[in-house]
């Protein structure tokens, strides 16, 4: 049996590293390394022996810090990738380790969305102020896509004729280089999942109010900028929240404009298959955990629509 060759967590990540990066997207590999660089090591980094209290310690400290518990488990999952490779590679002892989580204080299940009449207040003022940006921002709405996948949209992957939106590609700054040299770039890559490639049907008035933009400029011309310069996502992030205060809305992530939009169709009783397609979901049930959630109303006619059956029934 081969001996074990001992070695701190450190240095069993930067070996990882090495061997993981020419395997996996270069965004995943950055969110990965931003992971580890920034909290495993700086708690686990010159130990050799891993053991289930340290990880427990280590999820009730980032808690208590405020992390979300699903930013959490991100980092458990990539600190299990990094403890596989190194007892796989004989460096590190691996105990079996299952932490507990604290039962939240307020539900996570509900999600952020704008009310109907916000988001007719912020669509009224889309259209009647229609630059590029705000075009992204109403195509967000109507479309459900991704800041980083708007970020990357051309003019060219608009079919006005089809009256679809093709999405292939999408924007992030990831950090590349190692701990010594660390620096960032813009990087254009498909999109999260193979699902994520989708085509989306864009309903007659935003193809009215596209049309003549599209008829000005160059398919190569990306719609945030109407230009061939990339609009990055935390600068349109930004333009967004200015937007939304400007305009006396409530507080929203962007990612909210995404809620919105499977939210209202849901509510327009979209089936979850067709919901799933457009949202670029890998499977339906990331779909319905996230928005097939019922409101009070749709309980009370379920209930009444029963009732209604049995009684019915009995005469």
């Amino acid at each position: 049996m081969k001996k074990m060759k001992e070695k701190s967590f450190e240095e069993i990540y930067r070996m990882w590293y090495e061997d993981k990066r020419c395997l996996v997207k270069q965004s995943s590999m950055s969110t990965y390394s931003v992971i580890a660089e920034s909290y495993l090591i700086k708690t686990f980094g010159q130990l050799t022996d891993i053991t289930e209290n340290h990880i427990q310690s280590f999820v009730l400290e980032k808690l208590s810090a405020g992390f979300s518990q699903k930013s959490v488990r991100d980092m458990l999952m990539v600190l299990r990738m990094i403890l596989r490779y190194g007892g796989k590679n004989r460096m590190i002892q691996v105990h079996p380790w299952e932490v507990h989580f604290p039962h939240p204080t307020k539900s996570n299940s509900a999600v952020e969305v704008l009310s109907l009449q916000d988001q007719q207040r912020l669509t009224d003022y889309l259209k009647g102020h229609l630059t590029p940006r705000n075009i992204g921002l109403l195509l967000c709405l109507s479309t459900g896509m991704r800041i980083g996948e708007i970020c990357a949209l051309r003019w060219g992957d608009i079919s006005l004729s089809q009256r679809i939106v093709r999405v292939s590609r999408t924007v992030s700054r990831v950090y590349l280089g190692n701990h010594r040299h660390p620096h960032s770039s813009v990087v254009i890559s498909s999109p999260k999942t193979v699902h994520s490639i989708r085509e989306i049907p864009l309903a007659r008035n935003i193809v009215d109010l596209l049309a003549p933009f599209a008829r000005q400029t160059l398919p190569t011309y990306y719609i945030l900028s109407n230009s061939e310069k990339i609009v990055e996502p935390y600068l349109y992030r930004s333009y967004y929240q200015t937007l939304m205060r400007r305009l006396e809305l409530p507080y929203l992530k962007f990612h909210g404009l995404r809620h919105t939009f499977a939210t209202r169709c849901v509510e327009s009783q979209c089936d979850v298959k067709t919901l799933s397609t457009l949202l670029g979901h890998a499977n339906i049930s990331t779909t319905m955990n996230l928005y097939v959630h019922p409101t009070i109303e749709q309980k009370r006619t379920c209930i009444e629509r029963m009732m209604q059956s049995v009684y019915n029934e009995e005469k």
